[in-house]
């Protein structure tokens, strides 16, 4: 019998397994004690609600994953509202990504947890050991609960729509400076993170510095003498990019990141300050995570 219910939207699978998974570790649980509706064999064949209502009316305590997408969820509103009617507000343990709105959220905002803060997990573990009378051991890895939140896209329909709108305004761009001042202000608001720009054509010269661009899609343009110095590249996709004098030194990350096909020669800077070395080939960026083909 299930003991909490994490409630997520679709978006947010990767992220809600590892908060179930951490979860487990630090009350010491059984699978099947922490109902996750995403989860293999979760739901039996049948009807999903009665099965849902069934497992909101076992369980002792409720968790839901507030996050951009989930705000937009009528699954979890409908989740959330069973179980604060059946326990009258009390054992909901609410974790939420920073970019939500909670101004038009009906719970308490003091009971809320930022998913990305150190702090707030730990008092989100004490809070939950709690609720079991169970102490707080701290065996829960709270550094992969907060970078898995991170690499969760945020992403706002406002926020898509601004994407778009500077999409088109780097099209037109007449020169450097002004592609630089429209990158500078996505960087300020946080929507360079998964923004599909492949294919554009020419960013030569582009300062992309102390940027988020996890998931980004910059391929197939021109970035010759580009500047990615102390950005976040995570899973970019760089493919058939020409790169000839770009600056990757200390980047942050090229974790995940695609250089297939990508141009690069003897001015290209490698993220530990070296020049790359075309007998080597692409290879050399293994060694910082990133990917020569996907």
């Amino acid at each position: 019998m299930a003991k909490i219910f994490l409630s997520h939207s679709h978006a947010d699978e990767k992220l809600a397994h590892v908060l179930e998974e951490q979860i487990r570790t630090e009350l010491e649980l059984s699978i099947g004690d922490i109902f996750v509706s995403s989860k293999p064999n979760s739901i039996e064949n049948g009807e999903w609600a009665p099965q849902v209502h069934e497992k909101l009316n076992q369980v002792q305590a409720f968790i839901p994953l507030i996050t951009t997408s989930s705000e937009k969820s009528t699954w979890v509103a409908f989740e959330c509202g069973s179980f604060w009617a059946r326990s009258e507000g009390t054992n909901i343990f609410p974790l939420r990504h920073p970019k939500t709105d909670l101004s038009t959220n009906p719970l308490n905002p003091r009971q809320f947890r930022l998913i990305t803060n150190h702090d707030h997990l730990e008092k989100f573990f004490d809070d939950l050991c709690g609720c079991f009378d169970r102490p707080f051991k701290r065996k829960a890895d709270l550094d992969v609960i907060v970078q898995s939140a991170l690499k969760t896209p945020t992403l706002t329909s406002t926020d898509l729509q601004f994407q778009m709108i500077c999409k088109l305004q780097l099209i037109t761009a007449p020169n450097v400076e002004v592609k630089n001042a429209i990158f500078k202000w996505m960087n300020d608001q946080d929507i360079l993170h998964d923004a599909q720009f492949a294919w554009m054509g020419d960013f030569e010269g582009v300062h992309l510095k102390f940027a988020n661009m996890q998931r980004i899609n910059l391929g197939g343009n021109i970035l010759r003498g580009a500047s990615f110095w102390r950005s976040n590249l995570e899973d970019a996709l760089l493919g058939s990019t020409q790169l000839q004098f770009a600056d990757f030194s200390h980047v942050s990350s090229l974790v995940g990141a695609s250089f297939q096909g990508a141009q690069m020669d003897m001015t290209t800077t490698l993220p530990d300050g070296n020049g790359y070395i075309e007998e080597l080939g692409l290879e050399q960026l293994l060694k910082f995570g990133a990917v020569i083909d996907r």
